[in-house]
């Protein structure tokens, strides 16, 4: 997208970034109260933000309530003034929030907009033309203080785009995987060179740095001698790896990987890379009625949460399609999602963390610095 300016720009304008952001078939989202929604990163002024919606409203939302929020992902705090958007089809604005005062967003202040920000109702409207293609779309304007904001050139921190350089150099390598199998060029055992500083800091307390650790650590090894790894495929031990040196995997290679990569993650102890693989794998996963109770089974296996929730969730939706007098397990699938629930009305005022998603849970720990793998019981637990 490009943008041109003509005359000088008021000064609400100047240092500002735009972004839009899209949350397609909007109808279709979850419309229940404390339903959240994740647009995915978008990077502005040196960090990662993300727009946070609760479609039908967030908690404390008024009836029939949208609630929008700013959220900053990145480590290190930042203070920016933010606006929100959203016109309709003519280019009217139909509502609209901002410019807000200065926010610091930090490890536990990281989220801030409004809990009200716009009828539902006028969303869904077809004579207010909001929606384009069932597809509703956000403005989003920052500006950070002055204290964050340089407009002069300036190059971008070299270490990440270093450190992933590192992935694969024989001339600095100081350890060897040799991984038995068939990798994709058609190559047997294929030979993988590593870093030890990188798996000590970077794979800590997972098995692939454990036998990194046992085998260096002797004083015996050398690059003659690579450790032998035969329990995963040598397609799959790459992508791990690479994933600890901080290469990004495209969506096509999630799609067709991911579930072999929760597999691997599982078994060498890789927590992040694990949570990141059932998150894509629950995007790309096409639930079917008739496989759903194998997918239950293989989440409960892997301490699978996410794909756990989805999974009862798709069963949930799609009970009403299974007649109750043919289908036992139904019943009794349905006794359990529904036990010991309260109203949505009681949880809101209580206050229960239970109504949550897994997403959602899983956020407010990463923001405050905790641990965010486990179920739901445990995550709520922590956060409590």
């Amino acid at each position: 997208m490009s943008t041109v300016h003509v005359g000088t720009p008021a000064e609400g304008w100047e240092g500002c970034k735009r972004h839009f952001i899209h949350f397609h078939n909007f109808e279709n989202l979850p419309s229940k109260k404390i339903q959240l929604v994740l647009s995915l990163p978008f990077s502005s002024f040196g960090s990662e933000w993300r727009l946070r919606i609760y479609p039908g409203g967030g908690s404390g939302a008024k009836e029939g309530k949208v609630s929008v929020y700013l959220e900053h992902c990145s480590d290190s705090d930042i203070t920016v003034s933010f606006h929100f958007v959203i016109k309709d089809q003519s280019g009217e604005a139909v509502s609209s929030f901002g410019p807000s005062a200065f926010r610091k967003f930090t490890k536990k202040e990281t989220h801030w907009g409004l809990v009200n920000f716009i009828d539902r109702a006028v969303l869904m409207d077809p004579s207010r033309k909001v929606l384009e293609h069932g597809t509703l779309s956000i403005e989003v304007r920052l500006k950070p203080s002055e204290d964050h904001h340089c407009n002069n050139f300036i190059p971008k921190n070299a270490f990440m785009s270093k450190m992933s350089g590192l992935f694969l150099d024989e001339d600095t390598s100081d350890v060897l995987f040799e991984v038995k199998g068939q990798d994709e060029a058609g190559q047997q055992d294929t030979v993988f060179p590593a870093h030890k500083l990188v798996l000590d800091v970077c794979a800590d307390g997972s098995l692939i740095h454990s036998l990194c650790d046992s085998v260096c650590g002797s004083g015996d090894h050398n690059k003659s001698s690579p450790i032998q790894i035969s329990d995963i495929s040598p397609v799959i031990f790459r992508k791990m790896l690479g994933y600890v040196y901080g290469q990004n995997m495209p969506a096509a290679e999630w799609k067709d990987h991911a579930q072999d990569l929760i597999g691997a993650a599982d078994k060498y102890g890789l927590t992040n890379l694990k949570i990141e693989a059932e998150a894509w794998y629950v995007k790309f996963l096409k639930m079917k009625v008739g496989d759903v109770i194998e997918t239950l089974v293989y989440a409960e296996k892997m301490n699978c949460f996410l794909l756990k929730e989805a999974a009862i969730d798709f069963i949930v939706a799609y009970l009403k399609d299974i007649p109750e007098s043919k289908s036992i397990i139904g019943d009794i699938l349905f006794s359990v999602a529904t036990m010991n629930k309260k109203s949505d009305d009681a949880k809101e005022k209580s206050g229960d963390l239970s109504n949550l998603s897994i997403n959602d849970l899983r956020a407010k720990l990463h923001a405050k610095g905790e641990d965010f793998d486990g179920s739901k019981e445990t995550l709520i637990a922590q956060l409590k």
